[in-house]
């Protein structure tokens, strides 16, 4: 893109150049509308939904992709606040995938890991300016690139960054409540051993169903204990991650507790509701810390 277009506020294409459009949206809403339409997108400016307005609305196969344009110089957002700003919308909207394109800011590559778990993408100008460039000069290319850039497989768990795989190794031996996993030992011994020993010896028969109550009122003692302890692990592994990267997804709590993400997601409601974390999207971070 050569300078003159830029200080003209046009793009040349194709021999000529595109027009400004001045009567509604800016120029860079208009000129990233252009590019995925020109690359066979469904593509739409100014759409309301659920009384926010998306800038640019792409649709492809089912899914959906909400497209916001900022030029810096006229704004006094953060990048990071624009993120976690639009984390929630894009849970409110119902979207897919978020692309933040931002003219006239430097990203930093924390920002960007920060929205890439949150479903986010970022564009800055150079790599607008790079995409826009491949859709002019090899169209089929520039496509599969979005689309891959898009997709919204899962990511895939066992290619975690560095610090996750640290806790991985250090967090599931500590969430562990040693007291409740060997009372529940002893408590399964000592239920199969009473019916065994029962059934030769009638007397030790009442005295073991009298222990039953016991045993019971331990065991759910044990219990409370652990579930207080999961709780307490998870909430200073969120603070910590929250301070390191920006906070943690349900799967990848899961994957570093090895416990189920249906057992970690009850944790993590209940610690919301206490106000210890709140989420972003798909984000956990903890409520104890200053945004960076």
């Amino acid at each position: 893109m050569n300078k003159r277009a830029k200080s003209q506020g046009t793009y040349k294409h194709r021999g000529k150049k595109r027009k400004s459009y001045k009567k509604r949206g800016t120029l860079l809403e208009r000129n990233v509308a252009w590019l995925f339409s020109t690359l066979g997108f469904d593509t739409k400016t100014n759409v309301q939904i659920k009384n926010h307005e998306i800038d640019v609305i792409v649709r492809s196969n089912g899914k959906s992709l909400a497209i916001e344009c900022k030029q810096y110089e006229k704004s006094h957002l953060t990048v990071r606040n624009l993120i976690y700003e639009w984390a929630t919308k894009r849970q409110i909207l119902g979207v897919d995938r978020v692309l933040l394109v931002l003219w006239g800011s430097n990203v930093k590559d924390e920002d960007r890991k920060l929205a890439e778990r949150l479903n986010i993408s970022i564009w800055d100008e150079e790599d607008f300016e790079k995409i826009f460039n491949l859709a002019l000069e090899r169209k089929n290319a520039a496509r599969d690139y979005i689309l891959k850039e898009f997709g919204l497989n899962p990511p895939d768990p066992t290619h975690l960054d560095p610090i996750l795989e640290k806790f991985s190794e250090v967090v599931p031996n500590l969430i562990k409540h040693d007291t409740y996993e060997r009372f529940t030992i002893f408590s399964k011994g000592w239920i199969l051993s009473g019916i065994v020993i029962g059934l030769l010896y009638p007397t030790f028969l009442s005295f073991w169903i009298l222990s039953i109550p016991l045993l019971g009122l331990a065991w759910t003692y044990c219990y409370v204990k652990r579930i207080r302890w999961e709780r307490k692990v998870l909430k200073s592994v969120i603070k910590k991650l929250s301070k390191v990267r920006g906070g943690v997804t349900t799967s990848e709590l899961a994957y570093i507790t090895k416990k189920s993400e249906k057992s970690v997601k009850k944790i993590l409601e209940y610690l919301r509701s206490k106000g210890y974390v709140k989420v972003l999207g798909d984000l956990w971070v903890s409520e104890n810390i200053e945004k960076p």
